[in-house]
């Protein structure tokens, strides 16, 4: 049996690793995991093979859960079954293959070594203010001349 193609692909397009597995002439039975960096291209994944399910092969995709040191942790295990599984590989793994691509965006990404208040105006005024407080043009410039203590007349 292609296996070892099924592996390949699972890992390359939706970063499934491997814990175990058992395969038969008519089923292959896959636990692994997949780095939460990953999940996004893992459910496109998992949804493409639910949707070409059914065509000579079908597919159980499903969490296990177990105790790892006293800890609740999860496994994803995938169930592909049919009367001749081995015709059908190339099939599953085109699927795989043709599945769309997931897009990654970076929601917020933290500022190494930047101060939690470094957006904060500081005592002259000077850092990021709302767009409806901050001083434009005439108002700048006798905020500007407020605070250095030279009135707030502008001539």
């Amino acid at each position: 049996m292609q296996v070892d193609d099924l592996l390949n692909q699972l890992h390359t397009r939706g970063g499934f690793e491997l814990v175990n597995q058992s395969t038969t002439e008519t089923q292959a039975r896959l636990m692994g995991r997949v780095h939460r960096n990953a999940m996004g291209a893992w459910l496109i994944l998992v949804q493409n093979l639910l949707l070409r399910s059914g065509q000579g092969w079908s597919v159980d995709i499903s969490k296990q859960y177990f105790l790892r040191d006293g800890r609740v942790v999860y496994a994803w295990r995938l169930i592909f079954q049919g009367k001749e599984l081995e015709r059908a590989m190339p099939d599953i793994c085109q699927t795989i293959i043709n599945a769309p691509r997931a897009k990654s965006v970076i929601e917020e990404q933290p500022l190494v070594g930047a101060r939690a208040n470094r957006n904060a105006p500081n005592a002259k005024g000077k850092g990021a203010q709302g767009v409806l407080t901050a001083a434009v043009g005439p108002m700048a410039v006798a905020q500007a001349q407020f605070l250095a203590g030279g009135g707030g007349r502008v001539g």
